[in-house]
């Protein structure tokens, strides 16, 4: 779990690039000129953030402060290195992802997707079968994403029709062919791409260095009942990006935001009532009957299900140059705010303490600030890059 959580606190995958991508496949179409240049420029710069997310990895290792970077809980120093430098090996293909986004397709990488947990399951079975040593395990998360992510890039060339050789044999010279700029959208976005799974995904580390191995495990065992809700929403929601960028290209404001959240709201809470009544056996089933997942900690878990379905339909709504600008701003506000709250309330109340914490700064924060934003902002323009 420790693995995973490090993979979601190094977002170099994308690196902001993959939201230029989404955005010129949903303005422009995946025919035109300037779609193609934008993912060459996006493949471009993931190239050089997986060569340098390998060596980083494997140099740390070297110099053994894996243990000392994840705490107590964390495993052994080489295969963390090892971890991050497969989990690199994914940023690019990891374009696909956001070029179905852009077209439309985003069912596509649902259902690639929904393979990334019996993949896993898989290389753990490979790794008692061949008698492995049993810290190889942790390499397994990020091969999977690996082999996620091919597949997905597989099928964006199918339904975009960009050649992937082409891609590869143009990286290498930067002037023919040349790219299309995309710092509009790629410099705000790796902001928050850095950002965010600093303030949302770092709650495992805070508990293993403030709390008990107990809390991280109860923490672990919530996380793993309510991610399939997040990632639902997240899912659900990320098809209104393309759907708004379309809008504002036509001059147009797109669905009605609030009978979107009306809709989302009321899944997430309807998601949470339930989340109170089956945490107990669902906690035991998954992590033994040494879990014990109490009411405060399954109420935290039904509010961060609860803020996620509040939070996602509003960044969706603003993924243009000026709107992503303000979500980068309330960002960099939220993450200090949102690791001294964690801290806080893990010392006060365990487990539930960092979901409790990254919900308060999430709505206050994030969500009401971006909301007042959109409601004031002027209706779009009629526009064509």
């Amino acid at each position: 779990m420790l693995v995973l959580t490090l993979i979601n606190l190094i977002p170099l995958n994308g690196l902001g690039v993959g939201a230029a991508v989404t955005t010129s496949y949903a303005a422009d179409g995946p025919d035109s000129e300037h779609s193609r240049r934008v993912t060459l420029t996006a493949a471009r710069v993931l190239t050089i953030s997986t060569l340098g997310t390998a060596c980083a990895a494997l140099l740390l290792s070297a110099a053994g402060a894996w243990p000392t970077l994840l705490g107590a809980s964390s495993g052994p120093n080489l295969y963390c290195g090892i971890a991050v430098a497969v989990y690199a090996v994914s940023f690019v293909p990891g374009l696909g992802t956001n070029m179905l986004l852009g077209v439309h397709r985003n069912h596509v990488t649902v259902a690639v997707q929904t393979f990334f947990t019996p993949t896993i399951l898989l290389g753990v079975a490979a790794v008692i079968a061949f008698k492995v040593d049993g810290d190889a395990v942790m390499i397994v998360p990020p091969a999977a994403l690996v082999v996620n992510n091919v597949v997905g890039a597989w099928l964006a060339g199918r339904a975009t029709g960009i050649s992937w050789s082409w891609l590869i044999r143009a990286l290498p010279s930067r002037v023919r062919p040349p790219g299309a700029s995309i710092r509009a959208m790629s410099g705000p976005m790796l902001i928050i791409t850095l950002g965010t799974p600093i303030a949302l995904q770092s709650d495992r580390i805070i508990l293993s260095h403030v709390s008990t191995a107990k809390a991280v495990a109860e923490y672990s065992v919530i996380f793993q009942i309510i991610a399939p809700a997040i990632a639902l929403v997240a899912a659900t929601a990320q098809p209104l990006w393309p759907i708004y960028t379309n809008a504002r290209a036509q001059g147009q404001s797109g669905p009605s935001l609030a009978k979107v959240l009306a809709l989302f709201c009321g899944g997430g809470l309807g998601f949470g009532v339930v989340l109170a009544a089956v945490a107990r056996p669902v906690g035991h089933l998954i992590g033994g009957e040494h879990i014990q997942i109490g009411l405060s900690l399954a109420i935290a878990g039904g509010l961060t299900v609860l803020t996620a379905a509040a939070s996602y339909p509003i960044a969706m709504s603003l993924m243009d140059p000026d709107g992503i600008r303000v979500i980068c701003l309330v960002t960099v506000v939220a993450v200090p705010l949102n690791i001294a709250l964690s801290i806080w309330f893990a010392v006060l109340l365990d487990a539930p303490g960092p979901l409790l914490g990254s919900c308060v700064v999430g709505i206050l924060i994030q969500s009401i600030p971006a909301l007042v934003y959109r409601r004031n902002r002027r209706p779009p323009g009629r526009h064509r890059h």
